[in-house]
């Protein structure tokens, strides 16, 4: 029983080391374009969304280096378009921050989120408004991405506008509690003004009966 078990985990020790060694080289074919080789690993049972160190996975790599045909392949394969490294950066913000539009149209067309952020908080729209990637910000914005930089400062100006608003009705809330003040002052006045005139009106009327 118990070499029995010991020849299991030798077994499965090293299943998982070819693993490691099938994923490690699917990462350098992906860099280098290597379809083929890409193909002949995955069909060995390379995993195609194998991270890095830096939880980068082979796809991520390609689009790095716009190697369009091993993006295919490991599309293909059913890598996950929207797997995110240590920073949250995609394979899209990836290809966007790049300004490589057929990288960006790939992974669009592979239904890659146009919305996801980074750790930075650039979104695929915020990395595409710099001179050149024109092409890339109109082709994010007619499929539906989000400005995120327009939307902050959109809810900043409604913040700031619904405070301005709040300040004023304040001002005006002590302005006329103030005035109410004033005016019940004013009228405390005149009555004691005129409690002493009817005082003063009734010593007279009694002198005069006397």
């Amino acid at each position: 029983m118990k070499v029995l078990s010991l020849l299991l985990f030798v077994l499965w020790s090293g299943s998982l080391i070819a693993g490691e060694e099938l994923d490690l080289e699917l990462h350098a074919a992906a860099r280098a374009g290597q379809v083929e080789r890409m193909q002949y690993l995955l069909a060995q049972g390379a995993n195609p969304d194998s991270p890095n160190a830096q939880k980068r996975t082979p796809l991520m790599e390609a689009t790095f280096l716009s190697n369009l045909g091993a993006m295919r392949v490991l599309l293909a394969a059913g890598a996950s378009v929207d797997a995110i490294d240590n920073a949250q950066d995609s394979a899209l913000l990836i290809a966007v921050a790049r300004g490589d539009i057929r990288t960006v149209r790939l992974l669009m067309d592979a239904g890659a989120d146009l919305n996801l952020k980074n750790t930075r908080g650039q979104s695929s729209l915020t990395l595409a408004q710099r001179p050149g990637s024109e092409s890339i910000a109109k082709l994010l914005a007619d499929n539906g991405a989000i400005d995120q930089k327009k939307l902050a400062d959109e809810k900043k100006k409604e913040e700031e506008k619904k405070k301005a608003e709040e300040e004023a009705k304040q001002k005006a809330a002590e302005a006329a509690k103030k005035k109410a003040a004033e005016e019940a002052k004013q009228n405390g006045g005149d009555q004691d003004s005129g409690d002493a005139g009817n005082k003063e009106n009734a010593a007279d009327k009694d002198n005069a009966d006397k």
